[in-house]
């Protein structure tokens, strides 16, 4: 609701993609991490819910991208390398179960 006051509010859209990130909204995430980047581009946050977003929606080179040009904005944080490693093990686990389903 309080988007319906604010709706240019990188804070509420992140908040908003974080809880359609719980319920598997993946592409509603995307969207509201792209709207909040639109806004505030030099925001980290946004881009580790745009990846986590993108790595829902299986677009994995995508996801990596994201993470890594938040990376580029926060060094200090160890997370954007684990994110990067859950999404190539995710992509690798796809294409496994995708490879034995054309057997």
């Amino acid at each position: 609701r309080a988007l319906r006051h604010t709706p240019l509010n990188e804070k509420l859209l992140s908040n908003r993609s974080a809880a359609y990130l719980k319920i598997l909204r993946y592409q509603l995430a995307l969207e509201d991490a792209e709207k909040a980047l639109q806004i505030e581009p030099r925001w980290s946050k946004v881009y580790f819910r745009k990846g986590q977003a993108l790595r829902g929606l299986r677009r994995f080179e995508d996801s990596i991208a994201a993470f890594r040009e938040g990376l580029a904005l926060d060094r200090s944080n160890p997370e954007w390398e684990r994110e990067v490693q859950r999404t190539k093990d995710a992509e690798a686990a796809f294409e496994a179960k995708k490879a034995q389903g054309a057997r």
